[in-house]
């Protein structure tokens, strides 16, 4: 009774997203290609899906995913699809919104021939629950909170956790030779767990290798920073550990240089990305960050997809972005698997077992589905980032 209440609750919902949005769940756009080879009599597309932020707060995530994933989804489309019948790719604007990203999960889950989504990126740890219960695979090239696996066996995390970046984020500081630690953090849930994150690993090691000397905890955006920065002065900082998006680094990063012009920055792998280049300009030359994804490599893959995304997108793809790329790589390559099999219960096991090495390295999942992330320092040097 109690389960058949809460459906009943959850499609109320989206009725009553659906009529507040318009037509704000329908997909953004499709794309699909005619394939040659396989079964000749059977052409019904295989449709997968992307859901991000394509407009609002945080849409360049959205936009980089939508623009990753189409790469891959044609890359697949010009080798024959899978078994010869192409793949469509449905992309959904989640407008950063929760009730957005449920509504689309409802549709979703109720597509025909459907067999995955990559995404989702604010409604993350409100959609897992759903796809479970329909038996959707969903792999999140952006999740960072501990439970998002949690939601159920059909949700992978290529990201890293909270607890790896961070641990990513403290290497740098200590391959800079930095190591007593300013912490600013954002005001927020995922602020504080990432703090209250790195207090637990420090004590895990006994505070060994680095010295939290200050903490200071933010609204972020385009506040004054004045006070936050004279503090760590003050109590010695060598390094900021920034728990913040771009638009509070970049901020902090150009009042830091005129007062502590020799504090090492080091932000998380959300600042990996054009934007964070192009707004901080010169001020955030030197700045550090962990990534498992590095646009400058020689390796032919990474220079394929960097390729693609820069003739399509003009920029260069962020380290989530190229998550994104590698998420969906997982996802067709579980599907073509199994034979022309198209059973989700197949593709999941072979999501969880799989041996995919995309451009982001290996892409192997634990048994909690969680990926094994190897992150290497990189640092901002003449407008772009390169490894330390």
């Amino acid at each position: 009774m109690k389960k058949k209440l809460c459906m009943l609750l959850a499609l109320l919902l989206v009725v009553t997203t659906l009529g507040a949005c318009g037509n704000g769940a329908a997909p953004a756009s499709t794309a699909s290609a005619s394939a040659s080879g396989g079964n000749p009599t059977d052409k019904t597309p295989i449709k997968v899906a992307v859901a991000g932020p394509l407009t609002g707060n945080y849409s360049e995530y959205g936009i980089g995913f939508d623009a990753a994933c189409k790469i891959m989804v044609d890359k697949w489309n010009k080798d024959g699809g899978i078994n010869g019948r192409p793949i469509e790719l449905l992309s959904y604007d989640e407008k950063s919104s929760t009730e957005e990203g449920l509504a689309i999960a409802q549709l979703l889950c109720g597509e025909d021939n459907f067999y995955g989504v990559v995404g989702h990126f604010s409604a993350s740890m409100a959609v897992g629950t759903l796809y479970t219960e329909e038996r959707v695979p969903l792999i999140s090239a952006s999740s960072s909170s501990a439970g998002f696996t949690g939601q159920g066996d059909c949700c992978f995390r290529l990201n890293a956790t909270i607890s790896t970046e961070t641990m990513g984020m403290l290497e740098c500081a200590k391959t800079a030779g930095k190591t007593k630690l300013g912490v600013v953090y954002l005001n927020n849930d995922w602020g504080r767990n990432a703090y209250d994150n790195l207090k637990t690993l420090l004590q895990e090691k006994g505070n060994e290798d680095w010295e939290i000397v200050d903490a200071e905890e933010i609204a972020g955006g385009d506040m004054d920073y004045n006070a936050v920065i004279s503090n760590l002065n003050a109590a010695g900082a060598e390094t900021a550990i920034m728990f913040c998006y771009y638009d509070s680094v970049v901020p902090f990063t150009i009042k830091a240089r005129t007062v502590m012009p020799d504090l090492n920055i080091v932000c998380g792998v959300n600042c990996y990305n054009d934007t964070f280049l192009k707004v901080g300009g010169k001020d955030v030359e030197g700045c550090m960050a962990p990534s498992v994804f590095a646009a400058v490599s020689d390796d032919p893959d990474v220079k394929y997809f960097v390729d693609e995304y820069k003739a399509r997108t003009t920029q260069v793809p962020s380290s989530l972005t190229a998550q994104a790329y590698d998420a969906m790589g997982v996802l067709l390559t579980a599907i073509a698997e199994n034979n022309g099999e198209l059973d989700k219960e197949a593709i999941l096991k072979s999501i969880q077992n799989n041996d995919y090495k995309g451009v982001t390295g290996s892409c192997s999942f634990s048994e909690n589905r969680d990926a094994t992330r190897n992150f290497s320092p990189m640092v901002v040097s003449n407008g772009q980032w390169i490894y330390y």
